[in-house]
């Protein structure tokens, strides 16, 4: 059996015409998938034209690019950076300005400089009573509703601070 596997030789063109051939069907099945065993096969007649593999070299070979391709994509991939944008471990004590004014167990219009978890405008409810035009600061967000208070000076004197990027 290892006799005719050491004698089975497929030349370099077919891998580079099947790795040609899977590359181009990634064009009708779009999983990204093809794409990488494509350019592995066609690795692999590379290096097959160069070495003169037999069966189980190639297919070692084909096995090995497969695996170095896909690990590059994942680490090529990766996601760079740290987005934060619609998560609920938002930074809150944002302070934003009143555009309706909101009294208890209603809601009113609460307008950000800085987006907040992806949006400036939030419809908002209070345990206070704020006018429009007071400042109000973030604190907590349940759903599309957002939990505010009125802001005291040092919150706005803090917030200046930091969008100065003084910490």
């Amino acid at each position: 059996m290892e006799a005719i596997i050491n004698a089975i030789k497929i030349p370099w063109f077919f891998w580079v015409i099947l790795g040609m051939i899977i590359t181009m069907s990634e064009m009708f099945f779009p999983v990204f998938l093809l794409f990488g065993v494509g350019i592995a096969t066609i690795a692999t007649g590379i290096v097959v034209y160069f070495y003169k593999l037999n069966l189980f070299y190639s297919l070692f070979v084909w096995t090995i690019n497969i695996l170095l391709f896909f690990t590059a994509w994942i680490f090529i991939s990766r996601r760079k950076g740290n987005v934060r944008v619609g998560q609920s471990n938002y930074n809150f004590k944002t302070i934003g300005v009143a555009q309706e004014s909101i009294e208890y167990g209603k809601r009113g219009l609460v307008v950000f400089e800085v987006p907040v978890m992806g949006s400036s405008k939030w419809l908002a409810y209070s345990k206070d009573t704020i006018m429009t035009g007071d400042k109000v600061k973030t604190e907590e967000i349940k759903g599309q509703l957002m939990r505010v208070e009125l802001a005291t000076p040092e919150d706005i004197i803090n917030s200046e601070k930091k969008s100065d990027g003084v910490s």
